[in-house]
Protein backbone atom coordinates (compact mmCIF):
# COMPACT_ATOMS: atom_id res chain seq x y z
CA UNK A 1 0.00 0.00 0.00
CA UNK A 2 1.32 3.49 -1.22
CA UNK A 3 0.02 6.50 0.11
CA UNK A 4 0.79 9.65 -1.42
CA UNK A 5 -0.06 13.77 -1.21
CA UNK A 6 -0.29 16.33 -3.70
CA UNK A 7 -1.69 20.17 -3.56
CA UNK A 8 -3.36 21.64 -6.39
CA UNK A 9 -3.81 25.43 -7.14
CA UNK A 10 -6.42 24.73 -9.74
CA UNK A 11 -9.69 22.36 -9.22
CA UNK A 12 -9.31 21.37 -12.67
CA UNK A 13 -6.53 18.77 -11.00
CA UNK A 14 -9.25 16.93 -9.44
CA UNK A 15 -11.88 14.73 -11.74
CA UNK A 16 -15.22 15.95 -10.91
CA UNK A 17 -16.81 12.33 -10.47
CA UNK A 18 -13.98 11.47 -7.94
CA UNK A 19 -15.06 14.88 -6.30
CA UNK A 20 -18.45 13.86 -6.00
CA UNK A 21 -17.88 10.58 -4.90
CA UNK A 22 -16.11 11.68 -1.95
CA UNK A 23 -18.43 14.28 -0.73
CA UNK A 24 -21.56 13.11 -2.39
CA UNK A 25 -24.08 14.99 -4.19
CA UNK A 26 -25.30 18.01 -1.98
CA UNK A 27 -25.03 21.27 -3.96
CA UNK A 28 -22.89 23.40 -1.17
CA UNK A 29 -20.65 20.76 -1.37
CA UNK A 30 -20.82 20.10 -5.03
CA UNK A 31 -17.64 20.64 -7.81
CA UNK A 32 -19.77 23.09 -9.51
CA UNK A 33 -20.02 25.30 -6.05
CA UNK A 34 -16.29 25.37 -5.62
CA UNK A 35 -15.71 25.93 -9.36
CA UNK A 36 -18.16 28.82 -9.01
CA UNK A 37 -15.97 30.54 -6.44
CA UNK A 38 -12.56 29.48 -8.03
CA UNK A 39 -13.90 31.56 -10.79
CA UNK A 40 -15.00 34.19 -9.17
CA UNK A 41 -12.28 36.70 -8.41
CA UNK A 42 -13.34 37.44 -4.85
CA UNK A 43 -10.88 40.16 -3.83
CA UNK A 44 -7.91 38.95 -1.35
CA UNK A 45 -8.35 35.24 -2.05
CA UNK A 46 -7.28 32.17 -3.52
CA UNK A 47 -7.87 28.55 -3.06
CA UNK A 48 -5.87 25.16 -2.80
CA UNK A 49 -6.44 21.49 -2.32
CA UNK A 50 -4.53 18.74 -0.22
CA UNK A 51 -5.13 15.51 -2.28
CA UNK A 52 -4.16 12.36 -0.73
CA UNK A 53 -4.03 9.24 -2.83
CA UNK A 54 -4.06 5.20 -2.24
CA UNK A 55 -2.38 3.50 -4.91
CA UNK A 56 -2.89 6.67 -7.01
CA UNK A 57 -6.49 6.71 -6.25
CA UNK A 58 -7.81 9.21 -4.77
CA UNK A 59 -9.07 9.09 -0.78
CA UNK A 60 -9.03 12.11 0.33
CA UNK A 61 -9.79 15.70 -0.64
CA UNK A 62 -9.30 18.56 1.49
CA UNK A 63 -10.37 22.01 0.06
CA UNK A 64 -8.65 25.07 1.36
CA UNK A 65 -8.42 28.83 1.04
CA UNK A 66 -6.56 31.68 1.66
CA UNK A 67 -8.68 34.71 2.93
CA UNK A 68 -6.79 38.32 3.47
CA UNK A 69 -9.96 39.68 5.53
CA UNK A 70 -10.46 43.35 4.68
CA UNK A 71 -11.78 44.55 8.00
CA UNK A 72 -12.34 48.21 6.31
CA UNK A 73 -14.59 47.24 3.23
CA UNK A 74 -18.08 47.65 5.41
CA UNK A 75 -16.37 50.72 8.03
CA UNK A 76 -18.21 53.28 7.62
CA UNK A 77 -16.74 56.04 5.15
CA UNK A 78 -14.85 58.61 7.31
CA UNK A 79 -12.92 55.11 8.55
CA UNK A 80 -12.78 53.93 4.79
CA UNK A 81 -10.78 57.03 4.02
CA UNK A 82 -8.76 56.78 7.10
CA UNK A 83 -7.85 53.07 5.85
CA UNK A 84 -7.27 54.65 1.99
CA UNK A 85 -4.68 56.95 4.04
CA UNK A 86 -3.07 54.41 6.46
CA UNK A 87 -2.57 51.67 3.76
CA UNK A 88 -0.16 54.51 1.34
CA UNK A 89 1.90 53.74 4.59
CA UNK A 90 1.11 50.34 5.55
CA UNK A 91 -0.73 47.86 3.11
CA UNK A 92 -1.59 45.52 5.08
CA UNK A 93 -3.55 47.95 7.36
CA UNK A 94 -6.95 46.54 8.80
CA UNK A 95 -6.32 43.14 7.30
CA UNK A 96 -6.30 39.80 8.69
CA UNK A 97 -4.81 36.59 6.72
CA UNK A 98 -5.89 33.58 7.32
CA UNK A 99 -5.75 29.90 6.07
CA UNK A 100 -9.46 28.21 6.08
CA UNK A 101 -10.12 24.42 5.34
CA UNK A 102 -13.81 24.60 3.84
CA UNK A 103 -15.54 26.71 1.59
CA UNK A 104 -14.70 30.72 2.04
CA UNK A 105 -18.83 31.59 1.36
CA UNK A 106 -20.68 29.87 4.42
CA UNK A 107 -22.71 27.11 3.77
CA UNK A 108 -23.42 25.87 7.13
CA UNK A 109 -21.29 21.97 5.60
CA UNK A 110 -17.76 20.87 6.65
CA UNK A 111 -15.44 20.11 3.57
CA UNK A 112 -12.97 16.99 4.72
CA UNK A 113 -13.87 14.53 2.28
CA UNK A 114 -12.72 11.19 3.10
CA UNK A 115 -13.51 7.68 0.99
CA UNK A 116 -15.31 5.19 3.25
CA UNK A 117 -13.83 1.75 4.02
CA UNK A 118 -10.48 2.90 5.38
CA UNK A 119 -8.98 0.65 7.44
CA UNK A 120 -7.76 1.80 11.23
CA UNK A 121 -4.34 2.04 9.79
CA UNK A 122 -5.15 3.99 6.67
CA UNK A 123 -7.13 6.47 8.50
CA UNK A 124 -4.37 6.57 10.79
CA UNK A 125 -1.57 7.97 8.15
CA UNK A 126 -4.40 10.28 6.57
CA UNK A 127 -5.13 11.72 9.89
CA UNK A 128 -0.86 12.39 10.08
CA UNK A 129 -1.16 13.64 6.68
CA UNK A 130 -3.71 16.10 6.83
CA UNK A 131 -2.89 17.40 10.28
CA UNK A 132 1.27 17.88 9.09
CA UNK A 133 0.30 18.93 5.40
CA UNK A 134 -1.84 21.73 6.73
CA UNK A 135 0.13 23.26 9.85
CA UNK A 136 3.25 23.02 7.05
CA UNK A 137 1.04 24.85 5.01
CA UNK A 138 -0.02 27.32 7.10
CA UNK A 139 3.42 28.09 7.88
CA UNK A 140 4.50 28.56 4.11
CA UNK A 141 2.45 30.98 3.08
CA UNK A 142 2.69 32.88 6.66
CA UNK A 143 -1.19 32.63 7.64
CA UNK A 144 -1.27 32.42 11.35
CA UNK A 145 -4.08 31.25 12.08
CA UNK A 146 -6.03 28.38 10.63
CA UNK A 147 -9.24 27.63 10.88
CA UNK A 148 -11.87 24.43 9.90
CA UNK A 149 -15.32 25.82 8.87
CA UNK A 150 -18.54 25.02 9.91
CA UNK A 151 -18.31 21.23 11.05
CA UNK A 152 -22.11 20.23 11.80
CA UNK A 153 -22.90 18.59 15.83
CA UNK A 154 -23.35 15.33 14.02
CA UNK A 155 -20.04 15.01 12.40
CA UNK A 156 -17.75 16.90 15.06
CA UNK A 157 -16.08 13.89 16.76
CA UNK A 158 -15.62 12.09 13.05
CA UNK A 159 -13.40 15.62 12.12
CA UNK A 160 -12.20 15.98 15.38
CA UNK A 161 -10.79 12.29 14.81
CA UNK A 162 -9.05 13.32 11.39
CA UNK A 163 -6.88 16.37 13.53
CA UNK A 164 -4.21 16.28 16.34
CA UNK A 165 -5.46 17.42 19.24
CA UNK A 166 -3.98 20.90 19.18
CA UNK A 167 -6.89 21.83 16.71
CA UNK A 168 -9.21 23.18 19.46
CA UNK A 169 -12.94 23.61 18.26
CA UNK A 170 -15.63 25.82 19.69
CA UNK A 171 -19.10 26.77 19.02
CA UNK A 172 -19.89 28.62 15.40
CA UNK A 173 -23.65 30.56 15.13
CA UNK A 174 -25.82 27.38 14.60
CA UNK A 175 -27.83 27.27 11.44
CA UNK A 176 -31.61 26.75 11.13
CA UNK A 177 -33.92 24.67 9.29
CA UNK A 178 -37.20 24.70 8.70
CA UNK A 179 -38.59 21.26 8.24
CA UNK A 180 -41.30 20.88 4.97
CA UNK A 181 -42.95 17.88 5.83
CA UNK A 182 -46.33 16.06 5.25
CA UNK A 183 -47.11 17.19 8.76
CA UNK A 184 -45.91 20.80 8.37
CA UNK A 185 -47.99 21.32 4.89
CA UNK A 186 -49.65 23.75 3.89
CA UNK A 187 -47.37 26.10 5.77
CA UNK A 188 -48.14 27.56 8.51
CA UNK A 189 -50.79 24.97 9.93
CA UNK A 190 -48.12 23.16 12.14
CA UNK A 191 -47.23 26.64 14.35
CA UNK A 192 -48.75 27.65 17.31
CA UNK A 193 -51.79 29.79 17.20
CA UNK A 194 -49.95 32.74 17.82
CA UNK A 195 -47.69 32.28 15.27
CA UNK A 196 -50.34 31.67 12.57
CA UNK A 197 -51.78 34.92 13.20
CA UNK A 198 -48.53 36.72 13.40
CA UNK A 199 -48.03 34.99 9.84
CA UNK A 200 -51.54 36.36 8.58
CA UNK A 201 -49.94 40.27 9.54
CA UNK A 202 -46.94 39.69 7.27
CA UNK A 203 -48.51 38.43 4.44
CA UNK A 204 -51.31 41.04 4.66
CA UNK A 205 -48.44 43.68 5.42
CA UNK A 206 -46.60 42.30 2.37
CA UNK A 207 -49.60 41.89 0.05
CA UNK A 208 -50.59 45.53 0.76
CA UNK A 209 -47.58 47.33 -0.55
CA UNK A 210 -45.50 44.65 -2.95
CA UNK A 211 -45.54 42.02 -4.79
CA UNK A 212 -43.11 39.24 -5.68
CA UNK A 213 -41.36 37.80 -8.73
CA UNK A 214 -39.15 34.34 -9.07
CA UNK A 215 -36.61 34.96 -11.72
CA UNK A 216 -34.85 32.28 -13.41
CA UNK A 217 -32.79 34.39 -15.22
CA UNK A 218 -31.26 36.43 -13.20
CA UNK A 219 -27.69 37.96 -14.38
CA UNK A 220 -28.98 41.21 -15.63
CA UNK A 221 -30.28 41.47 -11.40
CA UNK A 222 -26.89 41.00 -10.62
CA UNK A 223 -25.55 44.60 -10.34
CA UNK A 224 -28.56 45.72 -8.36
CA UNK A 225 -28.17 42.58 -6.24
CA UNK A 226 -24.72 43.30 -4.81
CA UNK A 227 -25.47 46.77 -4.03
CA UNK A 228 -28.33 45.44 -1.89
CA UNK A 229 -26.61 42.63 -0.44
CA UNK A 230 -23.43 44.68 0.58
CA UNK A 231 -26.37 47.11 2.10
CA UNK A 232 -27.35 43.94 3.94
CA UNK A 233 -24.26 42.78 5.27
CA UNK A 234 -23.25 46.48 6.13
CA UNK A 235 -25.43 45.99 9.08
CA UNK A 236 -24.82 42.52 10.23
CA UNK A 237 -23.08 42.31 13.15
CA UNK A 238 -20.86 38.83 12.28
CA UNK A 239 -19.31 39.10 8.84
CA UNK A 240 -17.21 36.77 7.49
CA UNK A 241 -16.34 36.72 3.67
CA UNK A 242 -17.75 39.73 1.66
CA UNK A 243 -18.72 38.29 -2.03
CA UNK A 244 -18.66 40.04 -5.22
CA UNK A 245 -20.50 40.52 -8.46
CA UNK A 246 -18.43 38.04 -9.89
CA UNK A 247 -19.06 35.35 -7.57
CA UNK A 248 -22.82 35.27 -8.32
CA UNK A 249 -22.55 35.52 -11.89
CA UNK A 250 -20.08 32.47 -11.31
CA UNK A 251 -23.61 30.89 -9.70
CA UNK A 252 -25.79 31.65 -12.11
CA UNK A 253 -22.97 29.85 -14.93
CA UNK A 254 -22.03 26.96 -12.65
CA UNK A 255 -25.23 26.06 -11.23
CA UNK A 256 -27.79 27.10 -14.33
CA UNK A 257 -30.66 25.08 -13.03
CA UNK A 258 -30.25 24.91 -9.43
CA UNK A 259 -30.67 28.86 -8.64
CA UNK A 260 -32.86 31.78 -9.17
CA UNK A 261 -33.69 35.19 -7.06
CA UNK A 262 -37.06 36.43 -5.31
CA UNK A 263 -37.34 40.07 -6.14
CA UNK A 264 -39.83 41.91 -4.23
CA UNK A 265 -41.09 45.23 -5.72
CA UNK A 266 -43.04 47.94 -4.68
CA UNK A 267 -45.96 48.74 -6.15
CA UNK A 268 -44.22 50.75 -9.07
CA UNK A 269 -42.77 47.82 -10.06
CA UNK A 270 -39.25 48.82 -8.57
CA UNK A 271 -37.44 46.46 -6.48
CA UNK A 272 -36.96 46.64 -2.84
CA UNK A 273 -35.20 43.44 -2.04
CA UNK A 274 -33.47 39.99 -3.91
CA UNK A 275 -32.64 36.93 -2.69
CA UNK A 276 -30.57 34.87 -4.21
CA UNK A 277 -32.11 30.51 -3.79
CA UNK A 278 -29.86 27.42 -4.37
CA UNK A 279 -32.17 23.88 -4.99
CA UNK A 280 -30.63 21.03 -3.39
CA UNK A 281 -32.27 17.45 -4.24
CA UNK A 282 -34.07 17.74 -0.85
CA UNK A 283 -33.75 21.30 0.53
CA UNK A 284 -33.82 24.79 -0.95
CA UNK A 285 -31.53 27.47 0.35
CA UNK A 286 -31.78 31.10 0.62
CA UNK A 287 -27.95 32.07 0.20
CA UNK A 288 -28.10 35.73 0.38
CA UNK A 289 -30.84 38.25 0.69
CA UNK A 290 -30.47 42.08 -0.13
CA UNK A 291 -32.56 44.92 0.61
CA UNK A 292 -33.09 48.53 -0.17
CA UNK A 293 -32.94 50.08 3.40
CA UNK A 294 -34.35 53.34 2.04
CA UNK A 295 -37.43 51.81 3.66
CA UNK A 296 -39.13 52.05 7.25
CA UNK A 297 -38.05 49.79 9.81
CA UNK A 298 -41.09 47.85 9.63
CA UNK A 299 -41.18 47.78 6.01
CA UNK A 300 -37.62 45.93 5.77
CA UNK A 301 -38.70 44.02 8.94
CA UNK A 302 -41.46 42.78 6.20
CA UNK A 303 -39.65 42.30 3.66
CA UNK A 304 -37.28 40.24 5.59
CA UNK A 305 -40.32 37.75 6.85
CA UNK A 306 -41.54 37.45 3.74
CA UNK A 307 -38.86 36.58 1.96
CA UNK A 308 -38.59 33.13 5.03
CA UNK A 309 -42.10 32.45 3.76
CA UNK A 310 -41.53 32.97 -0.04
CA UNK A 311 -38.96 30.08 0.27
CA UNK A 312 -41.26 27.87 2.40
CA UNK A 313 -44.31 28.17 -0.10
CA UNK A 314 -41.49 27.68 -2.85
CA UNK A 315 -39.78 24.41 -0.87
CA UNK A 316 -43.91 22.90 -0.44
CA UNK A 317 -44.19 23.37 -4.22
CA UNK A 318 -40.87 21.61 -5.36
CA UNK A 319 -41.61 18.65 -2.70
CA UNK A 320 -38.73 19.79 -1.05
CA UNK A 321 -38.05 18.53 2.69
CA UNK A 322 -36.50 21.37 4.17
CA UNK A 323 -36.03 25.36 4.09
CA UNK A 324 -32.54 25.74 5.23
CA UNK A 325 -31.70 29.48 6.25
CA UNK A 326 -28.24 29.50 7.47
CA UNK A 327 -26.54 31.62 10.55
CA UNK A 328 -27.86 34.72 12.78
CA UNK A 329 -31.52 36.17 13.02
CA UNK A 330 -32.84 33.43 15.42
CA UNK A 331 -35.73 35.22 16.82
CA UNK A 332 -37.51 36.05 13.54
CA UNK A 333 -36.58 32.15 12.11
CA UNK A 334 -37.62 30.69 15.10
CA UNK A 335 -40.90 31.75 15.32
CA UNK A 336 -40.85 31.15 11.37
CA UNK A 337 -40.63 27.23 12.56
CA UNK A 338 -36.70 26.95 12.31
CA UNK A 339 -34.70 24.17 14.30
CA UNK A 340 -31.60 24.74 14.80
CA UNK A 341 -28.25 22.93 14.87
CA UNK A 342 -25.14 23.50 16.62
CA UNK A 343 -21.78 24.04 14.59
CA UNK A 344 -18.58 24.42 15.07
CA UNK A 345 -15.13 26.15 14.42
CA UNK A 346 -11.75 24.72 14.49
CA UNK A 347 -8.44 26.88 15.38
CA UNK A 348 -4.93 26.32 15.31
CA UNK A 349 -1.58 28.69 14.91
CA UNK A 350 2.00 28.03 14.97
CA UNK A 351 2.52 31.07 16.72
CA UNK A 352 2.56 30.35 20.35
CA UNK A 353 0.72 33.55 21.56
CA UNK A 354 -1.86 33.19 18.76
CA UNK A 355 -2.21 29.08 20.22
CA UNK A 356 -1.90 30.25 23.82
CA UNK A 357 -4.94 32.34 23.47
CA UNK A 358 -6.69 29.66 21.02
CA UNK A 359 -6.37 27.08 24.01
CA UNK A 360 -7.33 29.46 26.79
CA UNK A 361 -9.40 32.52 25.53
CA UNK A 362 -11.08 31.50 22.80
CA UNK A 363 -13.75 28.43 23.96
CA UNK A 364 -15.13 32.01 26.28
CA UNK A 365 -15.31 34.11 22.50
CA UNK A 366 -16.91 31.58 20.81
CA UNK A 367 -19.82 30.57 23.18
CA UNK A 368 -22.89 28.88 22.36
CA UNK A 369 -25.84 30.83 21.38
CA UNK A 370 -28.88 30.71 23.20
CA UNK A 371 -32.27 29.82 21.02
CA UNK A 372 -35.68 29.58 22.12
CA UNK A 373 -37.79 27.06 21.75
CA UNK A 374 -39.18 25.71 18.85
CA UNK A 375 -43.32 27.35 17.86
CA UNK A 376 -44.83 24.15 16.56
CA UNK A 377 -47.96 22.65 18.46
CA UNK A 378 -47.53 20.52 20.98
CA UNK A 379 -49.12 17.78 19.26
CA UNK A 380 -46.52 17.49 16.08
CA UNK A 381 -43.41 18.95 17.86
CA UNK A 382 -42.19 15.69 18.77
CA UNK A 383 -42.90 13.90 15.17
CA UNK A 384 -40.75 17.20 13.41
CA UNK A 385 -38.05 16.76 15.61
CA UNK A 386 -37.55 13.03 15.40
CA UNK A 387 -38.27 13.08 11.95
CA UNK A 388 -35.47 15.24 11.71
CA UNK A 389 -33.23 13.40 13.81
CA UNK A 390 -33.91 10.56 11.20
CA UNK A 391 -32.58 12.43 8.39
CA UNK A 392 -29.06 13.26 10.65
CA UNK A 393 -29.96 16.97 12.25
CA UNK A 394 -29.43 17.44 16.24
CA UNK A 395 -31.65 20.35 16.99
CA UNK A 396 -30.97 22.71 20.01
CA UNK A 397 -34.43 23.58 20.58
Amino acid sequence: MQIEWKWFDSLEGIPKEVWNNIFGHKIMKSYEFFMAMQYSNIPNSSFMYLVIYKNDSIITILPCFQYKLDLGILAPRIVKRMTSFFRKLYSNFLFMKILGVGSLASTCEQHIGVVKGLDENEMIKVKKIITEEIKKKSKETANKLVFIKEVPQNQISQIQKLLSKDFYFYHSLPHCIIPVFNETKPYPIALRRKEIQRYKTIVSRFNDKYHCEIVDDFVNLIPLFEKLYLQTLNRSKNIFEVLNESFFVSIKSYLPHSSCMVAMKNRSGEIEALGLIIEDEDSLIPLYMGINYNNTERDIKTLHLYSIIKAIEIAESKGKSYVKIGQTSYYPKVLSGALVENLYLGFYSYNRIIQLLIRNVFGRLFSPTNVQPNVYKKALAGVIKQKVAVDGFEILN
